[in-house]
This record gives structure tokens, sequence and C-alpha cells, in this order.
């Protein structure tokens, strides 16, 4: 009878784990990506004015993406006059590789044809909450603004439990695209902008210049870098969740009670 009820202890504890994160992503949270892509406290924001911006991630769990979370400011932290996101446009592409490995060129989102996932979320739908400061900068590449010491003031946009979410396969290589408006109290819409990452996986995040094709034309995806030094790499700041499959549960239950001595014997899924 011990042996039962520790082992019905052992199965909760592991329900417990796998279902869905609280509507903020904290550093000790899990993650269903190669590692997140944690903000630099001193890096730059990036503005959406004028362009999405994306940047990829590896899977590392099949399932499907209940969560995405991610790092914004404003520019001049809006004049310190409090400032609300009012909706995030959200696209999931497959990855289109490197073509020639470590030469001049880069992966991109491939963005031939429709999507994966593409999705408006209002504000109802998503959360907000302060970060943290840093020194930090403001890039704008398609005007070529470059401002150091711009803001200070780092936030974090939580878009969870996602209704009828895109379904990832581990081992595959997706590109998270963002769009992001803004507006203060009187109404009037600001700039903000994605902020880097001081971690780095694959190629650069990625903006579209102003007309550079569309539809079944490849856009003119390219490279985001320092812009005070070139050879630097920027990525964005980001995190990937997602809740494990019922299935998952239940073969990881059924390994608990195999080690517990029970006759059956199941392997647990990773």
């Amino acid at each position: 009878m011990k042996n039962l009820l520790t082992a019905v202890a052992v199965v909760a504890a592991l329900a417990v784990l796998a279902a869905p994160a609280a509507a903020d992503w904290n550093q000790d949270d899990g993650f269903k990506m190669l590692f997140p892509q944690l903000p630099d406290p001193d890096g730059w924001d990036v503005s959406w004015t004028g362009t999405p911006l994306a940047d990829d991630w590896l899977c590392t769990l099949t399932g499907p993406v209940t969560d995405i979370h991610f790092w914004y400011s404003a520019q001049d932290d809006n004049g310190n006059i409090p400032f609300d996101l009012a909706s995030i446009g959200v696209a999931i592409w497959p990855d289109l590789p490197d073509p020639d490995g470590p030469g001049p060129l880069y992966s991109m989102p491939d963005t031939v044809g429709r999507p994966l996932f593409s999705r408006n979320f209002g504000p109802d739908k998503f959360t907000t909450r302060y970060w943290g400061d840093g020194n930090q900068g403001w890039f704008d590449p398609v005007e070529g603004i470059v401002q150091e010491n711009d803001h200070h003031n780092t936030f974090q946009a939580n878009i969870t439990d996602i209704e009828e979410p895109f379904y990832q396969t581990e081992g595959n290589i997706y590109w998270l695209e963002l769009w992001v408006q803004a507006y203060d109290e009187q109404g009037l819409q600001i700039p903000v902008g994605w902020k880097t990452s001081y971690l780095h996986f694959q190629d650069d995040g990625v903006y579209v210049p102003p007309d550079s094709g569309g539809g079944e034309i490849l856009p003119d995806w390219q490279e985001l870098r320092d812009p005070l030094d070139p050879a630097v790499s920027l990525d964005m700041a980001f995190v990937i969740t997602t809740i494990p499959e019922p299935g998952t549960l239940v073969l990881a239950g059924m390994g608990a009670l195999g080690f517990l001595g029970f006759s059956l014997r199941r392997r647990m899924r990773a």
C-alpha cells in the first residue's frame, strides 16, 4: 500500500511538471527550444516600425506551441509615460537553410507560400510585465537610426494557452516572426522594439526592408548585425514553451510505476 501511494504521488508530480506554465515566464521555468534566448540588459532594441522581425529556434520536444514569451522596450522609454501593447502579430515559418554553410549567405524564414501558423493577438490574449533595466540602445534598421544609451526599461510579453496552436516536431528548426503595436495613455502609437539576446543560435535574426517582395516572391530578408560592429550577430530575446502530449504523461507514469517494482514495464518517452 505504501508503494502504491508513492507511485500515485510520483505520477501526480509528473503531471504537475507538465502542466501549463504560469502567464509569466521565469528563468527556472521550462522551455521547449534548445535554450531560452534571454534578453541582453545592455543590448539593443530593434524597432518594429516599418518591418516585421524574425529569429529561429530548434524544437527539442514534439508538441503544440502553447506559449510564446519575448522581451521588448519603448524608444526613449516613451518619455517615462506609461504605455500598453495593443496587438501582437505572430507567424511561424519553416527554415530555409544556409545554402553555403560558413559562406556569406545565411538561413532565413522560408516565406514562399503560407506560414505554418499565423495569428493576431489582442490585449485580452496576452499579459505583460516589467522585467528589468540596463543601459540599452535603439536600432531602427529601416530608417538607419542608431541611438546609444536610449532607454533603460525592459518588459516581457507572454502569450499563453494559445488556442489551436502550431504543432512543432522535435529536431526541426522554425522561425518566429513578430510584429507589435503599442499606444500610450493618450492613444498615440509609439515605437517599440524587440530586445536582443546575449545568447545566439544558428544564424542572426532578420528583418524585411520595405518593398522587398511578398506573396510568391521570396522577401529580401536581411541579417541583423550590431550597428556599431557589423561583425557581431544580433539574435532576438524569446522563449518557446509547449505542453507535452497526453500520451507523454501516460508513458511517464508507466515508467514511474515500473521503477517501483510493478509488473507493467514501459519506456518513458523523452
